[in-house]
């Protein structure tokens, strides 16, 4: 659990010094109550405090409540922290949907060679 004194700090700072609470903060492993109070911060201008929050959210897996932080950033920002998100979430599942659609042309690739085989 973390201190509340540490949270008011955090979310009241800015720049260095936000960074710098920010890594006491995750520290301490923040839970799911705590990812709820920090999500505000994901708008930060610190890419790498984004980062941090936007991987915080995705562990506890809030991606309604990071949808809800990403309104009105910059599309190519928008665009990086739902990859980072994804990542971390594992949604890339769909994407690798597509490649098994690949290997059906490539399988049938493979029957013919394997069917080449057999007649040697």
């Amino acid at each position: 659990m973390i201190p509340e004194d540490l949270m008011a700090r955090y979310l009241a700072a800015s720049g260095r010094e936000r960074k710098a609470l920010l890594k006491e903060v995750l520290a301490l492993d923040p839970g799911v109550d705590e990812a709820r109070v920090m999500a505000p911060t994901l708008r930060d201008p610190s890419p790498r405090v984004a980062a941090r929050v936007t991987a915080l959210l995705a562990r506890h897996r809030l991606r309604d409540l990071f949808e809800k932080q990403l309104v009105n950033l910059k599309p190519g920002k928008i665009q990086l922290l739902r990859g980072h998100f994804n990542k971390i979430v594992g949604v890339k599942s769909a994407a690798k949907v597509e490649p098994e659609g690949d290997g059906e042309a490539t399988g049938s690739g493979e029957a013919t060679e394997s069917a080449e085989g057999s007649t040697e």
